[in-house]
C-alpha cells in the first residue's frame, strides 16, 4: 500500500506541470466539490474492494475450517494440522498462483480498451477484444495447468526443500489443484471484463454464491470422507469453477457475447496434452542422465514451452495478428515465419 502511494505521488510530481497547464486551459465554469469527487470515487472503488475481499475470503474460510473447526470436532493434534496446512498454504497455493498471475496480467492489459469501446458504443469491437483477452488467458493457463500436473514433484522440489513425506503430500495436492489454475485465471479475467462492462456488482454476487458452495463442499468432504486436506483442494477448485461459470454467463448476458470454443479451448488443450507427454519424457530422460531432479526440471520446462508454441501454430490455434498482439509478439511471429510455421 505504501509503495503504491509513493508511486502515485511520484507520477503526480512528474506530470504536475502538464496537469497545471490543462487546468489553466480548461473552459468549464462549474467544478465538482471535494465532497462530490469523494462520493464518485467511493461509488466506483467500493465494488472493486468488495469483489476482491470476497474473492480472497475463501482462503480465510478454508483456514478456519481446517485449522480450527476440524481439530475441535475430531480432537486432532493442532501441531500436525498446522504443519499440513502450512504445506498447502505455503507451498501448493504459492506455486499454483504463479501462472495465474502471469495469465491475468497479460490479459488484464486489454481490459481498459473494452471500457473505452463500450463507452463509445462499439460493441462489436469490444466483443473482439474480450475474445482475444479470454483466448490469451487460455493460451497461457492451460499449458501451465498441464505442466504443473506433469511436473508437480520436481517443481515442488525445485522451489522447496522438503522431507519425502512432505514432498509426497505437496505433489499430490498440487496435482489435485492443477486444473484450478485454468478456472482461477478465467474467473479473474471475467471479473475485470464485467467491471469494464459496467457490471460492478455482479462479480460480488457471483463470488458470494461460489463462497457458499465451496464452504458446503469443504465441510461435507472434510467431515464425511477421509480426503483430509484434499477436501480443501477440491473445494477451492469448485470455488474457482463456480465463479468462472457464473461470470461467463454474466458476460454473455451483458455483452451479447458468445465465446469461440475451438481455438480458445480445444486447440490449447490438444497442444498441451502432447506438450505434457513430451515434457514428461524429457524430464525422465534428463533425470536418468543427470540423476538430479533440480537439474532435469528446468530444461524439461523449456522444451515443453517450445513444443507447445510449435504445436499451437501447427494446429492453427493462433493467427499472426493475435501473435503480434502479445508482448514481444512481433519477435515470435518473425521466428515462426523463419521456421515456416507461419505463412509470409
Amino acid at each position: 500500500m505504501l509503495v503504491a502511494l509513493l508511486f502515485m505521488l511520484g507520477v503526480y510530481q512528474l506530470n504536475k506541470g502538464l496537469i497545471g497547464r490543462r487546468i489553466r486551459l480548461d473552459r468549464h465554469e462549474q467544478t465538482d466539490s471535494y465532497g462530490e469527487i469523494l462520493k464518485m470515487i467511493t461509488r466506483v472503488v467500493t465494488p472493486f474492494i468488495l469483489s476482491t475481499a470476497i474473492y480472497n475470503l475463501s482462503s480465510t474460510v478454508n483456514t478456519s475450517i481446517y485449522t480450527k473447526l476440524l481439530p475441535a470436532v475430531r480432537d486432532l493434534g493442532t501441531m500436525d494440522i498446522s504443519s499440513r496446512w502450512g504445506v498447502f498454504a505455503g507451498q501448493v497455493l504459492t506455486i499454483s498462483e504463479i501462472p495465474i498471475a502471469f495469465a491475468s496480467a497479460m490479459a488484464a492489459a486489454m481490459i481498459p480498451t473494452v471500457s473505452q469501446l463500450v463507452a463509445a458504443r462499439k460493441m462489436e469491437e469490444a466483443k473482439r477484444k474480450i475474445n482475444l483477452a479470454v483466448k490469451t488467458t487460455m493460451l497461457i493457463s492451460i499449458p501451465c495447468a498441464v505442466g504443473l500436473f506433469v511436473l508437480a514433484r520436481p517443481v515442488t522440489g525445485l522451489l522447496f526443500k522438503n522431507t519425502q513425506e512432505v514432498e509426497d503430500l505437496a505433489t499430490k495436492l498440487l496435482m489435485t489443484m492443477a486444473v484450478s489454475v485454468i478456472f482461477y485465471a478465467l474467473s479473474t479475467l471475467s471479473n475485470q471484463i464485467l467491471q469494464g462492462l459496467g457490471r460492478l456488482n455482479v462479480p460480488i454476487v457471483n463470488a458470494g454464491i461460489a463462497l457458499v458452495i465451496q464452504t458446503v463442499v469443504a465441510v461435507t468432504l472434510l467431515f464425511f470422507t477421509k480426503l483430509d486436506l484434499y477436501s480443501i483442494a477440491i473445494a477451492r477448485t469448485v470455488y474457482s469453477a463456480v465463479i468462472c461459470i457464473l461470470n461467463q454467463r454474466a458476460v454473455r448476458k451483458a455483452a451479447g457475447y458468445r465465446q469461440e470454443i475451438t481455438h480458445t479451448f480445444a486447440v490449447p488443450l490438444l497442444a498441451s496434452f502432447f506438450m505434457g507427454c513430451v515434457v514428461w519424457g524429457a524430464y525422465e530422460l534428463l533425470l536418468f542422465l543427470t540423476k538430479s531432479p533440480r537439474i532435469a526440471v528446468l530444461p524439461a520446462i523449456l522444451i515443453g514451452a517450445g513444443v507447445y508454441f510449435v504445436l499451437l501454430l501447427v494446429f492453427r490455434g493462433v493467427t499472426e495478428e493475435e501473435l503480434k498482439s502479445f508482448t514481444k509478439g512481433y519477435l515470435l511471429a518473425r521466428a515462426a515465419k523463419k521456421c515456416g510455421l507461419l505463412k509470409h
